[in-house]
């Protein structure tokens, strides 16, 4: 699935924020202009429906915090995510929407609003023509209003009438056969509830872990040392691990390769290192390792990981890495981005030597509301004539938005 555009309002800082999102898209902008309100918007969504909205509110500090600041009527949130997905091997695209709006205040709130829609498709392999065909297809959606009423639609054509909390979202909550199988196999699977976010602390890396059942890799990669463990195991993750060691050697030029290593009842990540060919190899504890050279293998991982995420936002991911190895951050993150959508937030003008200045969205605070915008015009055309690189525009005059 690819996530083409998001349109958040009244969440924190965002007012009114819409943005048209590629399979790379970077966020650059001052400290305090609201990039990680915009990362933090999408991973509120993912929360809601995997977790539950009071979960995902509850997390925030509640509806006053989430909310945009109003000294009158309370504003309501609303977030409207448009994508793209195919189905079926024949990789016909479809167009997908869900939406909804959240109101409320002090340890109240309700969903005043909620829809989708999402085009099922029917195939079957053709063994005389070798191919796929397509048998039917139908428009499918559904609208859900403050009362908790919902109604399910196939070509327009009311098919089902629910009832959910009026609290809660129904993508997350209904337990009804038909509903969970035509909206949760659409929706919740292709990708709202995959979308991956990575936010790396090395001194979190360092600590042993207990072994971890969690097949995919947290948020602060924790867990990192159980998912190098089942990597291993099988030959799609030996090939990412394998990936990753190449990048690495770049940085490690004596790595041979990372294993697991059980300690009492924790497992620990070990970097084999031979200093020459005729030394004896031996192991690195990550507590052994630079900052940078953790956090760097730590975004390859989440980068690589598997199953592989269908989208995954970096905040930063420049921290505490040398500027020299920038350009191999820019070449995964471009190798990756076939089948890994990518949201990146950075303050570093070498990352965004590596990108097209389409990609990269200028974000600003202005009067208290975040801004996001793309590039100004004139600057695009700078770089594009090769007249001045994009990290030389963002150093003279900064990057400014259309």
């Amino acid at each position: 699935m690819l996530i083409t555009s998001i349109h958040i309002q009244h969440y924190k800082s965002l007012a009114d924020v819409q943005i048209k999102l590629s399979p790379v898209t970077v966020l650059v902008g001052p400290n305090g202009s609201g990039k990680s309100n915009v990362v933090d918007a999408m991973r509120f969504v993912r929360e809601a429906v995997v977790h539950g909205l009071d979960h995902a509110i509850s997390e925030r500090g509640g509806i006053d915090v989430l909310r945009q600041y109003s000294p009158t009527r309370p504003y309501t949130i609303s977030i409207d995510i448009s994508f793209e997905y195919s189905l079926s091997p024949i990789d016909q695209v479809y167009p997908g929407r869900y939406a909804f709006k959240v109101s409320g205040s002090g340890g109240n709130y309700r969903v005043e609003l909620e829809e989708a829609s999402w085009i099922n498709e029917d195939a079957h392999y053709d063994e005389k023509s070798d191919d796929w065909v397509i048998d039917s297809i139908s428009h499918q959606t559904f609208k859900r209003d403050k009362t908790g009423a919902v109604k399910i639609f196939t070509d327009s054509v009311l098919e089902r009438s629910l009832e959910v909390s009026s609290d809660e979202l129904a993508i997350g909550t209904i337990s009804h056969s038909y509903f969970r199988r035509a909206l949760g196999s659409e929706i919740l699977s292709l990708s709202l509830a995959s979308m991956r976010f990575a936010s790396i602390y090395p001194n979190i890396l360092r600590d042993p872990s207990r072994p971890d059942t969690d097949k995919q890799l947290k948020e602060d990669c924790s867990n990192w040392a159980s998912i190098l463990k089942a990597m291993r195991q099988k030959k799609p993750g030996a090939r990412m691990l394998s990936r990753i060691n190449e990048l690495m050697k770049q940085v490690m030029p004596n790595l041979e390769h990372v294993t697991v290593k059980q300690i009492g009842g924790y497992v620990v990540p070990q970097f084999l290192v031979k200093d020459s060919p005729n030394d004896k190899a031996h192991y690195f504890d990550p507590v052994q390792l630079s900052d940078g050279t953790l956090r760097l293998f730590a975004i390859f991982l989440s980068l690589y990981q598997l199953p592989r995420p269908d989208f995954l936002a970096l905040e930063e991911p420049e921290l505490t890495i040398h500027p020299g190895l920038v350009n191999l951050l820019a070449e995964a993150f471009q190798e990756v981005s076939g089948r890994t959508q990518l949201l990146i937030t950075t303050h570093s003008p070498y990352l965004l030597d590596h990108f097209d200045p389409n990609q990269i969205k200028v974000v600003t605070m202005q009067g208290g509301e975040t801004k996001v915008s793309n590039i100004r015009r004139s600057q695009v055309e700078t770089v594009k004539e090769k007249l001045m690189m994009l990290s030389e525009v963002m150093a003279l005059d900064g990057l400014r938005p259309e």
